[in-house]
């Protein structure tokens, strides 16, 4: 049995024992043996089939609490569908381009992407704020050439069309995102599906945990999404290909073991001892080697950061810090690699995405792995300290968060407020307009009515003269 089939048991084992110890499921239970003992006679029942008890939890389980949530699930993808209807008709559109020409596999990233595209824009008010040169660097073509190219297109036959995207392609250059690991990356899900639905950006090689590759049902889909899970040659591959690829260099104990927005480069979490290991260089190694592989000798760092992620969803304290946090740390993440613990969150706070000024490796520069690593690192950190507001104390940390959970929700739902007044001024705007067109209508053809019925009376008055 490998690890992910033992992971997927304990959670049905650990889902089955939560259930079953609750107060209300315990009165359900009660009810039902009561109904089946008054019709079935229950200790027959007990004779014949031994493991009914077992079975009957588990049918309790399905018919309260699974199947509920997957009719909950259902409701709201069907809403999904209809604000995507409303808000992104372009979409499909598309979507009904890829299934004309057979393209199954472009409509269901479509599809996908924009049902999590209103998940952060309805939950989180999610945006991304892009540097101007970032934002060049992650399109396929520059939408403003594009622009002033379109109205000399007339003038151009379709082989120098061609010529021209091929040019355009072999422009491109290699990416990597290096970004700061929330508790669970929620955000990095939110900036690959928004990019998925823009038809001009490029497709993003998100590196992810080997482990989440060992989860059931999770290996296929993440290939299909372009994730890769980190060898050193898949990511310098992918790089070599002109791709863009995310990565984040603290990766799971970032996630972790990071407090207050702290940056885990190596193998130590900032709350323990330092040991002998050295620090985390292999992203800075993967971009030296692809820089050098590249034939334009070119390659760009894009640090990127998402405003409120540790709001959003964090680890307690007590998996960080305390004897508790030290046993986490250096016995079940250390040893084991046990990747699982306690979360909580999933606040409706206001989440932004900042991609910072890109650093632009040339063929003159040639720098070692360790001032490639500092440099981004000092980036990532100031992108940090002037969109989060950050204590530095540990004292002041539990206060810290809260503020900015708070102040995330307050946000969410002021830009949540100003969005309906401005969708409803657009709306009675054009309930005016329709009513005013339709006024102006309706008084035509009235009009029009008059103007007939009084020319058809002075005719009738012209006849009765003549006789």
């Amino acid at each position: 049995m490998d690890a992910g089939t033992t992971l997927w048991t304990s959670y049905l084992w650990s889902i089955y024992y939560f259930v079953t110890n609750s107060t209300f499921f315990k009165y359900i239970l009660t009810s039902t043996l009561y109904l089946i003992d008054q019709f079935f006679n229950i200790d027959y029942i007990a004779r014949v089939f031994p493991n009914y008890l077992f079975y009957l939890k588990w049918f309790l389980i399905f018919c309260f609490a699974i199947m509920p949530l997957f009719f909950v699930l259902n409701l709201y993808v069907s809403c999904a569908l209809y604000h995507i209807y409303c808000h992104k008709k372009e979409v499909i559109n598309e979507i009904q381009g890829d299934f004309r020409h057979l393209e199954f596999r472009n409509a269901c990233r479509k599809i996908t992407a924009a049902i999590w595209y209103y998940t952060a824009k309805w939950w989180n008010g999610y945006e991304i704020i892009y540097h101007p040169e970032a934002k060049k660097l992650l399109q396929l073509r520059d939408t403003d050439n594009d622009k002033n190219c379109e109205n000399d297109e007339n003038a151009k036959n379709d082989e120098n069309g061609k010529k021209g995207e091929k040019d355009e392609k072999s422009e491109l250059i290699p990416v990597m995102i290096i970004f700061y690991h929330g508790a669970l990356p929620v955000d990095l899900y939110y900036f690959i599906m928004n990019h998925a639905l823009d038809s001009n950006a490029r497709k993003i090689h998100a590196c992810v945990d080997r482990f989440l590759f060992k989860v059931p049902g999770f290996s296929q889909a993440l290939t299909f999404w372009n994730c890769i899970p980190g060898p050193r040659d898949k990511i310098i591959e992918c790089l070599v290909n002109k791709n863009v690829v995310a990565l984040s260099p603290g990766g799971s104990r970032e996630a972790i073991f990071s407090r207050n927005y702290q940056l885990v480069w190596d193998n130590t979490s900032g709350t323990s001892k330092p040991n002998t290991s050295k620090p985390r260089l292999g992203f800075a190694e993967c971009i030296l080697q692809a820089k050098k592989l590249t034939p334009s000798g070119k390659i760009a760092v894009i640090p990127m950061f998402t405003k409120n992620c540790r709001a959003m969803f964090d680890f307690p304290n007590f998996v960080k810090t305390g004897w508790i946090g030290n046993f986490v740390r250096e016995y079940l993440y250390e040893k084991l690699r046990w990747p699982v613990y306690p979360l909580y969150g999933g606040f409706p706070i206001k989440m932004t995405s900042y991609l910072g000024e890109p650093l632009v490796l040339d063929v003159n520069d040639n720098p070692n792995a360790i001032e490639l690593s500092g440099e981004i690192k000092s980036r990532l950190k100031r992108l940090i300290r002037n969109n989060q507001d950050v204590e530095s104390s540990s004292r002041y940390e539990n206060a810290t968060y809260l503020r900015s959970v708070v102040s995330g929700l307050i946000q969410r739902f002021q830009r949540a407020k100003s969005d309906f007044r401005n969708d409803m001024t657009v709306r009675v705007a054009d309930f005016r307009e329709q009513v005013n067109k339709q006024m102006e209508d309706l008084s035509e053809s009235f009009h029009d009515r008059v103007f007939n019925s009084s020319r058809r009376s002075s005719q009738d008055d012209g006849h009765l003269h003549n006789d």
